[in-house]
């Protein structure tokens, strides 16, 4: 599969790929020792001939890999500085050192064949996320006329929205949906009414609405993070940055 993408990618740019980025779907909780996934990772790519760029040294599953908290925030232009410049928990601009905003996010993945969400701690750069993530496999968009009763299904649904908000003390200041089946209005209209359950009204969260697709928000935060150098346990100083910097998109 990674053989055919990368074949076909290179045909359309007319020219060879030498390496890339990759962005996880969910974690993988079994990895909190070592990096059995990165090495599988890299494997995979060094079959195909690439190399992989790794993007963060470290995330909260003790993997060098984005996942969606990272890839998500980044697709959506949120958690990165301008310039592109990180030091701990701030972005450097030539002459000043802005400090970027503190947010917790809400972020609700709605797929065919599964649902997940996932609560951060306040959290200010997309390379550093602490999240608290639940998913279940079973409340995919696919299983929802797999139940008797539709009903039930959406109570399960509730029940998982739910969770993070009841096992953690962070209160949503953003709300990002994404996934294949993320535009469904049913899904949209059920987690306001979680948020209104457990929020007052003048706490309720931000909705992120742009014009990032969904369905390819992973990827599109991959691609964020390697069109920029790459900073992670990486200081510059403010003169660097006094000259014009380079062109990013």
């Amino acid at each position: 599969m990674l053989r055919s993408q990368i074949s076909t990618t290179e045909t359309i740019l007319g020219h060879r790929i030498p390496e890339a980025a990759l962005s996880m779907s969910g974690p993988d909780e079994g990895s909190h020792y070592g990096s059995p996934v990165a090495d599988v990772v890299r494997k995979a790519f060094s079959l195909v001939g690439l190399e992989y760029t790794q993007i963060i040294a470290y995330s909260y599953y003790g993997e060098p890999l984005l996942y969606p908290e990272n890839s998500i925030m980044a697709a959506h232009n949120l958690g990165l500085c301008h310039p592109y410049n990180v030091s701990s928990e701030y972005c450097l601009g030539p002459g000043r050192r802005d400090r970027l905003g503190r947010e917790q996010d809400y972020m609700v993945g709605y797929y065919t064949d599964a649902l997940e969400v996932i609560l951060t701690s306040p959290t200010a750069l997309a390379y550093s996320v602490t999240p608290y993530p639940y998913a279940d496999y079973e409340l995919g968009e696919n299983m929802r006329q797999q139940n008797p009763d539709e009903s039930f299904y959406w109570e399960q649904v509730r029940h998982l929205l739910s969770t993070p908000l009841l096992r953690h003390v962070w209160k949503p200041t953003r709300v990002v949906m994404y996934g294949d089946r993320s535009n469904d209005t049913q899904m949209q209209q059920l987690s306001k009414g979680v948020l209104k359950a457990f929020l007052a009204d003048e706490e309720q969260p931000d909705w992120v609405k742009d014009k990032v697709n969904p369905v390819f928000a992973g990827a599109m935060g991959a691609a964020e993070f390697t069109k920029r150098e790459l900073f992670w346990n990486k200081e510059k100083p403010i003169s660097e940055l006094a000259s014009p910097p380079k062109v990013y998109l």
